[in-house]
C-alpha cells in the first residue's frame, strides 16, 4: 500500500510541479505585457510659445513635442525656427533626459535667457521657468502622451490665426 502510494506521488509530483511553473510563466509574460500596453500613455513634455515681441516666427500657442532634443535657432534645420536677426542659426537645444529637462546655449551671439538670466552653457528647466530666445518666449508644459504620437520633435500644433 505504502509502495503504491510512494509511486503514484513520483508520477504525480512532477506534473504538479511542472502546472505551476507553467502558471508562473504565464502571470509574469502577462503582466509584462500588461505593462508595456498601459506605458504607452505616459506623461510627455511640450515646449509652447509663451508671447512673441519679435513681430515674426512662431505664434503664441504653438507646441513642439520634446522627445530627445529639440534643436531651436533662425535656419531651417532647427525643429523650432525663429527667424529673427537677433537669432544664431544655431541658437539653442532642449533635452528631455529621463524627466528632467536641460536647455543649452549653443554659443549663439546674443544668448539665451532663463527667467531674466542669461546663461552659459546648459541649464536645468522646469514647467515654472521661462526662457526667451530673441524676443520670443517659451515655456515648457506638461501633459499626456497618446500611443499613436509621434515621436519626432515637431510642431503638435498651430496658434489659431
Amino acid at each position: 500500500m505504502i509502495n503504491l502510494l510512494a509511486v503514484a506521488l513520483l508520477r504525480f509530483v512532477p506534473l504538479l510541479l511542472l502546472l505551476v511553473f507553467s502558471c508562473g510563466v504565464v502571470l509574469v509574460l502577462t503582466r509584462e505585457h500588461l505593462s508595456r500596453r498601459y506605458s504607452r500613455v505616459t506623461t510627455a513634455y511640450y515646449l509652447v510659445v509663451k508671447k512673441n515681441l519679435s513681430g515674426t516666427g512662431p505664434l503664441a500657442g504653438e507646441r513642439w513635442l520634446i522627445d530627445e532634443k529639440i534643436s531651436i535657432g533662425r535656419s531651417p534645420q532647427n525643429d523650432v525656427i525663429i527667424d529673427v536677426p537677433y537669432v544664431s542659426a544655431r541658437h539653442a537645444q532642449l533635452e528631455k533626459r529621463g524627466e528632467e529637462l536641460w536647455i543649452q546655449d549653443l554659443n549663439s551671439t546674443n544668448g539665451t535667457v532663463v527667467n531674466g538670466h542669461r546663461i552659459r552653457g546648459e541649464r536645468q528647466i522646469s514647467c515654472q521657468d521661462s526662457v526667451s530666445i530673441g524676443g520670443v518666449f517659451l515655456g515648457v508644459e506638461r501633459g499626456e502622451l497618446d500611443a499613436d504620437c509621434s515621436s519626432n520633435p515637431r510642431r503638435v500644433s498651430q496658434a489659431a490665426e
